[in-house]
């Protein structure tokens, strides 16, 4: 192994582990709420909105504000807000991330999150309602440092799914942010001090940005030699000349060209400079950071990239193959006509690459979008709902309320470890793909739908814990909860994680913002019943939360639609290849 090769795998590590931190640090903070809540009663945010309890026989003393419904609603409302705009936001962020890249979409995130946390510092009872905007900064800013992360998935190779179910299990997670905040609280840490010292942590954020994390965009399949981060080339430039007196052109590039010999982008691509003149070749047809790959959807982008002339023309090498998204353009004699590599996800020609609205339209999105829908609105409920709950079910006693909402906290940090399960069942299942792809022809096929079957099972696994944990919630016992905490857990990391996974190997990668964005975006649409599901239990059905646990139970089932969906495709599709 090269120094350059261990070098790249020692950053392939970091990079791993800053997307880690930042998931868990940083992006999945919104999902502690309910820690934040205790905090935010504590120091007597919309006390205001409170009518005390005094008891009968001492007037002058009082019990407890268990009572204090417009309070929790004040709160349920922040939460709703903040879910919705954080979700709907996915649109704008999706769009940001395929036409910008990951630098640009990666500061606007440290930015909004460094805001939010600053609001929360600087508010005092008497500016509460500067948590509306504070609490849904940090959850816009978390979900994109998210999206981010999850398009560096690519650069995993045959691990992708793995790491992506990963990364979304740490944003579950990141409950443990309000936790800790509620643990430094009760130890007598001012709120302010604690979100001033939060907000600088975005420095962290940064440097990972720079250092080791693609500036740009990310091609899938990954190209051979891609490299990412700062690039040493720029500051070798500065007064370095070789020995016949020639600059090399540094590119911010790092994709590798295929071709004859071992010539890569950084030698071909850029070319040289002498007597202050550059080879045309290398200014026409220098490539940036996954310009074959995520920031132009459309081949015809690739191929406007690679010129038609023959190498005697150019004075290059031989004639080289670049790989974009699976597609093979040749530079070889003016011919660029793309045709399918092996493990294309797309057809063979570039008119027939899907366009970002044939995939919304198309019954997998669908399905998809429903699944991902009806349950993450059933948790966000839940997350919404969980301290009123747990006052009406522990009679306002506030030691057992700070008790259960600690373990609500604690548990959700394993989540971490139940989310990469979908990764990891589809990662395996690929692997047995490409065993058989030395005895089996179109192993290109085979190997999309191998990864489709593989996610049917963990699709159908996510609806059965939502379906578990909406019934052990209805049954109004203190101690059942813990399952119940225990099962939205693993159910959390198997829904973020999966519809992340499974948008990546069904769809374009091109369009993977978008689409990921679009899904939040109608998926916080849902989510604004969350507000008026607590005032209905508030109101007409007098704190009896039965009925609505009868009906998310029933709506949560309704989700098994998209497995079976996808289980049918998969078997028409197989049914085709046999014919």
């Amino acid at each position: 192994m090269t120094v350059g090769q261990l070098s790249g795998k020692v950053k392939l590590f970091l990079t791993f582990v800053a997307g880690v931190i930042e998931c868990l640090g940083f992006a999945g903070a919104i999902q502690g709420w309910p820690s934040l809540v205790f905090v935010l009663k504590g120091e007597d945010y919309f006390a205001d909105l409170c009518i005390p309890l005094y008891n009968s026989s001492d007037p002058g003393t009082r019990n407890s504000t268990v009572d204090c419904d417009q309070q929790g609603e004040r709160f349920t409302l922040i939460f709703t807000i903040a879910i919705f705009v954080m979700n709907f936001a996915c649109v704008a962020s999706g769009a940001l991330l395929d036409y910008c890249g990951i630098m640009p979409t990666r500061f606007l995130a440290i930015f909004l999150y460094a805001v939010g946390n600053l609001m929360v510092a600087f508010a005092t009872t008497a500016s509460t309602l500067l948590l509306f905007p504070a609490i849904a900064l940090i959850g816009v800013g978390g979900i994109l440092v998210l999206t981010t992360n999850i398009k560096a998935g690519n650069l995993f190779g045959r691990s992708r799914s793995t790491v992506i179910t990963l990364y979304n299990g740490a944003f579950n997670t990141g409950a443990a942010v309000y936790l800790l905040v509620k643990v430094a609280f009760e130890a007598g840490f001012h709120l302010k001090s604690i979100f001033l010292f939060i907000s600088c942590l975005g420095v962290l954020q940064i440097l990972f940005t720079v250092f080791l994390l693609p500036w740009k965009h990310i091609p899938y399949p990954l190209p051979e030699g891609f490299t990412y981060g700062v690039k040493f080339e720029m500051f070798r430039l500065m007064g370095r000349r070789n020995e016949t007196g020639r600059h090399r052109i540094p590119s911010l590039g790092a994709i590798r060209l295929e071709g004859d010999g071992e010539e890569s982008m950084e030698e071909m691509g850029t070319g040289t400079t002498e007597g202050g003149k550059s080879r045309e070749w290398g200014l026409r047809h220098e490539l940036t950071e996954g310009a074959l790959g995520v920031s132009r959807c459309e081949m015809r982008h690739a191929t406007d990239l690679v010129s038609g002339k023959s190498k005697e023309e150019v004075g290059g090498p031989d004639p080289v193959r670049i790989s974009a998204n699976g597609i093979e353009l040749s530079t070889a004699g003016g011919n660029n006509q793309p045709r399918r590599a092996q493990g294309s996800l797309f057809t063979e020609t570039e008119e027939e690459v899907p366009t970002f609205w044939s995939c919304v339209f198309s019954r997998l999105f669908l399905t998809n979008l429903v699944w991902f829908t009806l349950i993450q609105l059933r948790i966000i409920i839940f997350f919404g709902a969980l301290n009123p709950m747990l006052n009406l079910m522990l009679n306002g006693d506030t030691e057992q309320v700070s008790k259960f909402t600690n373990a609500f906290a604690i548990i959700q940090l394993f989540s971490i470890f139940a989310a990469p399960v979908n990764g990891l069942i589809m990662d395996r299942r690929k692997l047995r793909c490409r065993r058989l792809d030395s005895v089996s022809e179109g192993s290109d096929a085979c190997s999309r739908l191998a990864e489709m079957e593989a996610s049917v099972l963990p699709l159908a696994l996510t609806v059965t814990l939502a379906v578990l944990f909406s019934l052990t919630a209805a049954i109004p016992v203190p101690e059942l909860q813990y399952l119940t905490f225990l099962l939205i857990m693993i159910n959390g990391g198997f829904l973020y994680g999966g519809v992340s996974a499974f948008q990546t190997i069904t769809f374009p990668p091109c369009h993977f913002g978008r689409l990921y964005g679009t899904t939040f975006a109608l998926a916080a649409v849902m989510s604004l019943l969350q507000y008026p599901c607590l005032i209905l239990v508030n109101g007409p059905l007098h704190r009896n939360p039965l009925y609505i646990n009868i009906a998310f139970i029933v709506l949560v089932t309704l989700a098994y639609a998209h497995p079976i969906n996808v289980y049918f495709y998969c078997q028409r599709a197989n049914s085709q290849r046999a014919v």
